[in-house]
């Protein structure tokens, strides 16, 4: 296949084109902070879901927390108010022995709420220090997560860049290549799995490595300087021909 010198530089440079691309595409996709990223917010959405529920039990504690302050604030009062009138009432007996039941029952009531105030705070005491903890771990979920992010968008950018830039320098390398050999590249490209071009080694194809016969050899030196890989199918470059 005829090819001028021109030709065969651009081939070698479309061939060093794809191959960074190819191999920057690929690291792309394998970047470790992306699995690590996912598993981190995997992390994050489970813990998130251990917090609601945590967060519903203090909120539920601490709601009966203020309902019993609220009944014995209230209970303190009336107990003030009927110890007034009873310590008013001393000369009339029934009035002394129902204010006394009042009285009493204010108490009794006041000291059940005393232990479901203890109790209340105990559970308190336990949930409090638990809400700590999943907060603190969902700081350092979070942080972990932004530094990979980080981490992925410096490196990610990186190889975004490498692409970019070998697409461009190969659009000028295609742009010099004689159509025909374009066309014939883009075919070996498709078909041998994004390697379309190797070099004439001695007896072997540098891409496959089969070795050739002596008529298959002087067959692709006839063809020089490109010739085709009877083995891979890929465009062959016979140096020094």
């Amino acid at each position: 296949m005829d090819a001028t010198p021109t030709d065969i530089d651009a081939l070698v440079k479309l061939r060093n084109f794809d191959r960074d691309i190819a191999l920057a595409t690929r690291d792309l996709k394998v970047l470790p902070q992306r699995e690590a990223i996912v598993e981190k917010r995997k992390q994050i959405a489970e813990l998130t879901k251990k917090k609601v529920q945590v967060q519903d039990m203090l909120d539920s504690c601490e709601d009966q927390l203020t309902r019993i302050v609220q009944e014995d604030e209230t209970l303190a009062l009336k107990e003030e108010a009927t110890q007034e009138k009873l310590d008013a009432s001393r000369a009339d007996y029934r009035s002394v022995e129902s204010l006394s039941r009042d009285l009493n029952g204010v108490a009794k009531r006041r000291e059940a709420l005393s232990g479901e105030l203890g109790e209340v705070e105990e559970k308190l005491a336990r949930i409090r220090p638990v809400m700590e903890q999943v907060n603190a771990a969902l700081a350092a979920l979070g942080a972990k997560e932004a530094s990979l992010v980080e981490s992925f968008k410096k490196e990610g950018g990186e190889l975004r860049h490498r692409i970019a830039l070998a697409q461009r320098e190969r659009k000028a390398a295609v742009e010099a290549l004689d159509p025909t050999l374009m066309k014939a590249y883009d075919e070996a490209l498709v078909r041998c799995g994004g390697v379309a071009l190797a070099v004439l080694s001695e007896d072997s194809c540098s891409a496959c490595r089969n070795r050739f016969d002596a008529g298959k050899l002087s067959q692709i030196k006839a063809e020089a300087p490109v010739s085709a890989c009877p083995s891979c199918h890929r465009m062959l470059l016979v140096p020094g021909v």
